[in-house]
């Protein structure tokens, strides 16, 4: 009997010759509040928009609606602490926006792929996008608003085939050309490099800056009851966590003891050691005091003891004002006992992940806010160089990260691509710092439940709202798997506010 992927492949080879345009787009909205504030570098998040994209394509004149969803995060495409919150709102939209106008211009693409690149290139050079004093936007912030484009038309043209991500991935409907990205992969193919889809996935759980760790760190009066674990050790307990990502502080006395006491207090719920990834959330200007602070960390003996048990990776400790400059490449080249370091709010364009493994890094972080095309040719790429490593180089090393991610839409297509890439496991945070779907109208939770009743449960508040089923730290991806681009529950426009032109 063929495989659903062998039938598409051959039954269905006209499929590949699809064309695809933008016809027309809506953005719809609705605003979040968070159970408890999520303090993570610069900004502490108490409220959030959950903006969603309904675009309709044109694929072989066929009208195809495709849906993409993310949180608008202060704070983190770029690290302006003066900037007020409304005004990074106002200027993501901008860039929403200017994806869009950029997208309606192109004329039918034969690939989504080519569509991408096509706007993506767009997007990249538009002399427009520049910040009140007249400076260009980052690539981060402007490469945002392309992928939620992308991601609709992923999702277009899935369900205008009938098909999964990972099937049209591997079978060529998308047309990703991983040479034209990374030259290396040239001679390669998505299905070459792609491992097996994780069914079930390991959930990092995040500690931010102000989390309480146990009851005896929740102030007076400030208790939940939401029926959601609150604190550290009550979500180990009752999800039967293993992995953490832990916010680190900058100052060395503080990183110890904090990392100690989440260490502590995860292995003594759980009972296994704790595994981990350490955030520096950029809060170094040079890798030579990085180094520093890190060393004054090991003279611990505890620390690097823990250090030594459990730890994936740091992540991002550097600005990425000097994260990948020559000067960096130096300081981590010479670094005999540097810890596995990957790239995150660095990864901006097609060529930093080759840059950074240059620079002495050993990979990089996923999250479709960053492009779902490239991260998959991002993890071909680290499973390429993994496989013909050079010599001294450290294995290299994926990480799946968040953006405060909530479903049904963002969550969903976030973990579809992570699935896809092999991930065993990823960084987690919306269902902790959000009250579960409560954020959907009635009807859509209840539409959420029949169609992805593997990962999430009814919780046992009054009334009851859809949460994260997260069962031996692990999260089950098998509707996921199995949908069109990660969620299969209808989402009427009309659920949602319109976002005001104005904005």
């Amino acid at each position: 009997m063929q495989s659903e992927r062998t039938r598409f492949a051959v039954d269905d080879e006209s499929r590949l010759q699809m064309t695809i345009q933008l016809a027309r787009w809506e953005l719809r909205h609705v605003e979040v509040q968070t159970r408890m504030p999520f303090r993570y570098g610069i900004a502490t998040l108490t409220r959030v928009p959950y903006l969603l994209v309904y675009a309709d394509f044109l694929i072989d004149g066929m009208l195809v609606e495709g849906v993409a969803a993310d949180v608008l995060p202060p704070k983190w495409f770029t690290k302006r602490p003066e900037m007020p919150l409304e005004s990074e709102i106002r200027e993501m939209l901008r860039v929403i926006r200017s994806a869009a106008a950029h997208a309606e211009s192109l004329s039918a693409q034969p690939t989504v792929y080519r569509w991408w690149r096509e706007l993506y290139e767009l997007q990249q050079s538009d002399m427009s996008l520049v910040d009140a004093s007249g400076e260009a936007l980052p690539p981060l912030l402007t490469g945002f608003g392309v992928s939620l484009f992308e991601r609709a038309a992923v999702d277009a043209m899935c369900r205008a085939n009938a098909t999964t991500w990972a099937i049209s991935l591997r079978s060529g409907l998308l047309g990703l050309d991983l040479g034209e990205i990374h030259p290396a992969l040239r001679d390669a193919t998505p299905d070459q490099l792609l491992p097996t889809p994780t069914r079930r996935m390991h959930v990092r759980h995040t500690i931010g800056l102000a989390d309480p760790l146990t009851l005896g760190d929740v102030p007076a009066g400030e208790t939940l009851d939401d029926a959601l674990p609150q604190t550290l050790e009550q979500s180990v307990s009752a999800y039967q966590l293993t992995h953490f990502k832990i916010k680190l502080p900058s100052d060395p006395a503080e990183a110890v003891d904090r990392t100690l006491r989440v260490l502590s207090v995860a292995e003594q719920a759980s009972g296994k050691p704790p595994r981990f990834t350490l955030d520096g959330n950029e809060a170094f200007a040079t890798a030579a005091q990085f180094i520093d602070m890190w060393r004054d960390c090991l003279s611990n003996s505890r620390f690097a003891a823990a250090l030594q048990r459990g730890l994936i990776a740091v992540e991002q400790p550097l600005h990425r004002d000097v994260a990948l400059c020559e000067a960096t490449r130096d300081e981590l080249r010479t670094w005999a006992d540097a810890p596995p370091l990957i790239i995150d709010e660095s990864d901006a364009e097609l060529t930093s992940l080759p840059i950074a493994l240059d620079r002495g890094y050993v990979g990089t972080s996923h999250k479709n806010c960053k492009g779902v095309l490239k991260g998959i040719a991002n993890g071909c790429l680290l499973e390429w160089r993994r496989r013909q490593p050079a010599s001294g180089d450290r294995p290299p090393l994926l990480t799946g990260e968040d953006l405060m991610n909530l479903g049904p839409v963002a969550l969903q297509q976030d973990l579809a691509v992570a699935a896809t890439l092999g991930l065993q496991h990823v960084e987690r945070n919306g269902h902790h710092f959000v009250t579960g779907l409560r954020h959907l109208p009635p009807e859509t939770q209840q539409d959420v439940m029949e169609h992805h009743d593997d990962l999430y449960r009814w919780s046992t508040a009054d009334p009851p709202f859809p949460s994260l089923a997260i069962d031996g730290g692990q999260i089950a991806l098998d509707s996921v798997l199995a949908s069109p681009f990660g969620y299969r529950c209808p989402l009427p426009r009309e659920a949602f506010a319109p976002v005001d032109d104005a904005v």
